[in-house]
């Protein structure tokens, strides 16, 4: 059966109830429902808590799947210092509970860890319309050294990190321990902290329908390691994107340290040649100078930060400054691409008929 769930505004709006713990029932068998609803005049009654620690208490006692109703219209929502089991849990905002910031903003207090279930893993999601931020100062409210976190933003939802330690922190190597983000119409990220910290040899995977991953959001050692699949539709802001994107202008889009690497070649000549690369594995200037004895053949070879699945299309060049401009039309001719392949490609001249310093060329690979 149905109660009202408050006066006035809320008076129209209705969950199930029963004996379980804290008035709630079974939806379907298997989940309860419970409102978060801070500054209710009434205080807790039937399936509402006005407190972190009190709708926990009762969440608690049930053996299904939890679906939390926020609405911070009343008060801030926040989730309280301490350890907290999530698991199964949902995260929603009501289309009535919608306040004038768009939804439902759930703060996780500094000092927030959600543990994993008996299994050593942790699934939950963010319902539509709900907003989740952390002001992580010490510790990020998820730390993975071992076993899978598996997170699902539905539609309008968002993850943000407010505090230095972000929101995840991935610290175990990939064979222990793997992030799991399944985005739909959903952002990540959007302040000055990142939200998802890799450290070196960590695994993770973000699927993203019509989404958002925002500048800095993701950062560590080891954000290679995340593998981030977009619809076409999907945005990840650059300069922090992670090495691995597909669906985007190639799947080695983005930089966070993971510029590729360059070496000069015996085409470029001996002492004093120079070949250095700025951007990442999609865009970016590639500098040349040349040293003794240049001759045409290859001058240079780019290497990616991690093998592609297939071999680029193509890899378009175009001088980036007027030195590039002058010795491709008086010097050196116009440089090709050569030996493209999974691992990187070849820059070359078919001629060099004289000195070439600091030439920037601009390449895009497709």
């Amino acid at each position: 059966m149905s109660h009202v769930i408050g006066r006035g505004r809320y008076a129209h709006e209705t969950y199930p109830t029963g004996s379980n713990g804290g008035g709630s029932s079974a939806i379907a068998g298997t989940q309860y429902v419970f409102v978060f609803r801070p500054g209710d005049p009434l205080g807790n009654h039937q399936n509402v808590y006005t407190s972190w620690l009190a709708l926990y208490t009762a969440a608690s006692t049930v053996a299904g799947g939890v679906r939390v109703f926020c609405d911070d219209n009343l008060g801030a929502i926040h989730i309280t210092s301490g350890a907290w089991i999530i698991d199964g849990w949902v995260f929603d905002s009501a289309a009535s509970f919608v306040n004038a910031n768009g939804g439902a903003i759930v703060n996780v207090d500094d000092g927030v860890v959600f543990m994993p279930n008996a299994d050593g893993n942790l699934t939950f999601t963010i319902g539509p319309w709900t907003y989740m931020v952390s002001a992580s100062a010490g510790v990020a409210p998820i730390t993975l050294a071992t076993g899978e976190c598996n997170v699902v933003l539905e539609e309008f939802s968002a993850i943000n990190s407010l505090g230095v330690k972000g929101f995840f922190h991935v610290t175990g190597a990939a064979a222990d321990a793997f992030l799991w983000l399944h985005m739909t119409n959903a952002s990540i990220g959007d302040s000055a902290h990142p939200t998802i910290l890799f450290d070196a040899g960590a695994g993770g995977q973000v699927n993203m329908v019509s989404s958002e991953i925002h500048t800095l959001a993701l950062s560590g050692a080891g954000i290679a390691g995340l593998e981030v699949f977009p619809s076409y539709d999907s945005n990840v802001e650059y300069p922090n994107a992670p090495t691995f994107v597909f669906g985007m202008l190639n799947e080695n889009a983005g930089t966070n340290g993971a510029i590729p690497t360059i070496t000069k070649q015996a085409g470029l000549g001996g002492a004093g040649a120079a070949a250095t690369i700025s951007g990442d594995a999609t865009a970016g200037i590639i500098t040349l100078t040349s040293g003794a004895g240049p001759a045409p053949g290859v001058a240079a070879h780019v290497t990616f930060v991690r093998t592609r699945s297939d071999i680029p299309h193509a890899v378009l060049f175009s001088p980036a400054n007027a030195v590039a401009a002058n010795a491709q039309a008086n010097i050196t001719g116009a440089p090709y691409v050569t030996n493209i392949t999974v691992n990187g490609f070849d820059v070359a001249f078919f001629v060099f008929g004289g000195a070439l310093v600091a030439g920037e060329w601009a390449y895009l690979v497709l």
